[in-house]
């Protein structure tokens, strides 16, 4: 059978079944379907060949799929990474290209609009902002960003960032400190130049997933 003879069903079935996927939600308006309501899984098998119907439901009509994994949930990999608008730019990227190349961040791209440093599993990068957003104050409880979190690999990390930000005069809003957020919860909290909070912590092992 050719994919651009299939019916609807049929073309499903196939994407369930490439994906190695073995359940469905559907999602949406379900017709002439007794027992079967929005958000009812389906198997594979129950998908027809026929103008979506269902050989064990009866007549169906899909208006959205979303697959569903069998066994282990996805996991992500880390955050891939961050960007941020400074308002002063200039002056964020003389900041930001001491202290991510000093945190093992490598530059990849340093230009006139963005600087963008990757390493640790993640990457940050800061923009210019729009013009007629240039010079606005950060306020750290309004709607976006509230801080940004490194993770350091050793406790002693933490210390030897805090010396480093000393030697730069940056405003330093806690020195090294343990806190009840985990296990050996470790960190240092401090601002850029606009203002925005960074931290970097500690936490032996796995921590709350331990």
């Amino acid at each position: 059978m050719r994919v651009s003879d299939a019916t609807p069903a049929e073309r499903f079935g196939l994407l369930l079944r490439q994906t190695g996927k073995d359940y469905a939600c559907v999602v949406g308006r379900v017709s002439h379907t007794p027992g079967l309501d929005e958000g009812c899984p389906i198997r594979t098998g129950d998908l027809a060949c026929e103008s979506g119907s269902s050989r064990s439901t009866g007549s169906v009509v899909f208006f959205e799929f979303i697959l569903m994994t069998k066994g282990k949930p996805m996991e992500v990999n880390g955050m891939a990474h961050v960007i941020l608008t400074a308002s002063n730019f200039e002056r964020s990227r003389e900041f930001y290209r001491k202290l991510l190349p000093f945190l093992g961040l490598q530059p990849m791209i340093d230009s006139d609009e963005l600087y963008y440093c990757v390493g640790g599993r993640t990457a940050l990068g800061i923009r210019k902002p729009a013009p007629e957003h240039a010079g606005a104050i950060f306020e750290q409880s309004r709607v976006g960003l509230h801080h940004l979190c490194f993770r350091a690999r050793e406790r002693a990390d933490v210390d030897e960032l805090h010396g480093f930000l000393c030697s730069l005069d940056v405003k330093i809003i806690r020195a090294p400190r343990e806190d009840q957020w985990a296990p050996g919860y470790y960190s240092l909290l401090f601002e850029d130049p606009d203002g925005m909070r960074l931290e970097l912590n500690h936490v032996p092992g796995k921590g709350l997933l331990a």
